[in-house]
């Protein structure tokens, strides 16, 4: 049977409307499902700064060219406008200027990634297959800490990147559609995650 066949034999399922319910409802709803079936209707979601999103079903989401072309010269504009506002006087006009267009500048960039994180998790939640969705449990607040000693520069890269591709808003938006739609995002340890096959549970690094 289809999802939407199951949809309509929730318990909880109005006539006139279906109300938002909780995640441990959604959850409990899931548990019926055996193994074969919940497999069917699982997709994973594996987060990186080449491919912000990638799915279990060979779907990949990433920013488009022109998107990332916007994002690469908005940095080199960045840049620019933090070096004159480091030689302009304190509490001058001229400086409070060119601190306005550094904080449009990540604005915009912020609107970006907000805009990114809510089509991928709107085109993600309108699956029609897809009902539980896995990412890997990522502490991307520890991922991005500030480096020190050697490496501070390659860090601060990867950071920067790890931070534009818009992991912790994709999760959130995705979440919260997915509850709505009666469906489940959980999280899950992130050890050999992409080199355990689906199917058997091997695992081998040449699985990636």
């Amino acid at each position: 049977d289809t999802v939407a066949a199951r949809l309509v034999q929730l318990p909880f399922t109005t006539e006139d409307e279906q109300s938002e319910r909780t995640e441990h409802e959604i959850a409990d709803w899931l548990a019926t499902f055996d193994r074969h079936k919940l497999s069917k209707h699982t997709i994973g979601i594996d987060r990186g700064v080449a491919i912000p999103c990638a799915t279990s079903d060979a779907g990949d989401f990433h920013f488009r060219r022109v998107e990332r072309k916007r994002i690469s010269k908005r940095a080199k504009q960045r840049k620019r406008a933090q070096r004159v506002v480091a030689r302009r006087q304190q509490g001058s006009r001229r400086r409070e200027i060119a601190k306005a267009w550094v904080s449009t500048l990540h604005r915009r960039d912020a609107d970006l990634r907000r805009d990114f994180a809510h089509q991928t998790s709107r085109k993600l939640v309108d699956d029609p297959n897809a009902i539980l969705f896995v990412f890997e449990d990522l502490k991307i607040k520890s991922m991005t800490a500030r480096a020190r000693g050697c490496g501070v520069r390659q860090k601060a890269g990867l950071n920067r990147s790890i931070l534009g591709s818009a992991w912790g808003q994709t999760k959130i938006f995705l979440t919260h559609k997915a509850q709505k739609a009666h469906k489940l995002v959980i999280s899950v340890a992130p050890h050999y995650s992409s080199q355990e096959c689906r199917i058997c549970g091997h695992t081998s690094p040449d699985n990636r």
